[in-house]
């Protein structure tokens, strides 16, 4: 029997909601796996947490920068060395972490605000 266009309205918007539950969870922490080289250029990812995007980035042992290693001595970087993740999908995984994390921790503070306002006009009301 085929579904009517209501039907269909409403299967999509219980899909949806069942993609956002399973979208929060734990996940595991995901460290660099490629460390800054002693010598030439290392190559790898990395991940903007503000942006919410991986990104390609190459690190020496002073400097790093982003997008593929430089071919001439002249090149853009930024001081230090960096740690990188060798793929774009181990750096998204990293910045999935993070962001869970972050979220967990304000609305932990966001929880104990509203107990103690909770607290505050349970007190004003005896």
């Amino acid at each position: 029997m085929a579904m009517t266009k209501k039907e269909r309205e409403d299967r999509l918007a219980l899909m949806g909601q069942i993609e956002l539950l399973k979208a929060f969870r734990w996940t595991e922490p995901v460290e660099p796996d490629v460390l800054p080289p002693s010598d030439g250029f290392a190559e790898g990812w990395t991940f903007n947490h503000h942006a919410r995007r991986a990104q390609a980035t190459w690190s020496n042992a002073f400097n790093h920068g982003f997008g593929p290693a430089p071919t001439t001595s002249k090149f853009l970087a930024t001081q230090g060395p960096m740690p990188l993740f060798s793929t774009a999908e181990l750096a998204l995984r990293a910045m999935r972490h993070k962001l869970v994390r972050s979220y967990a921790e304000t609305l932990l503070d966001l929880d104990r605000q509203i107990e103690a306002a909770r607290t505050t006009i349970e007190k004003d009301s005896k």
